[in-house]
């Protein structure tokens, strides 16, 4: 948001100043609400506990090698972002890595 207020501030001081109407057409709605869905999704999943149930499977996988759990959480979202928005893989897949 401060990079949008400051590309607009910088517009205004070249007098090059876009109307609301113009500003409205530059945002991505369906990005944003993609982005707000998948916020969403987390939410629920972390409340569930699906996170957390991930995290134990790749380190039962893995069986505490260190390397082994790095080589299955790339893995993973190598094969979540091959299906998925990068953004969206790592919306889903950052409360699994950061899961003690």
């Amino acid at each position: 948001m401060l990079g949008s207020l400051a590309a607009l501030a910088a517009l205004a001081v070249i007098g090059d100043k876009p109307s609301l109407v113009k500003v409205v057409e530059w945002i991505d709605f369906e990005t944003l609400a993609l982005l707000f869905g998948m916020m969403l999704l987390v939410a629920i999943f972390s409340e569930t506990g699906f996170f957390d149930y991930c995290a134990v499977k790749a380190y039962r996988l893995s069986r505490g090698n260190v390397w082994a759990m790095i080589i299955i959480l790339c893995l993973i979202a190598a094969i979540l972002s091959a299906f998925l928005d990068n953004v969206t893989t790592m919306l889903l897949f950052t409360p699994v890595t950061i899961s003690p």
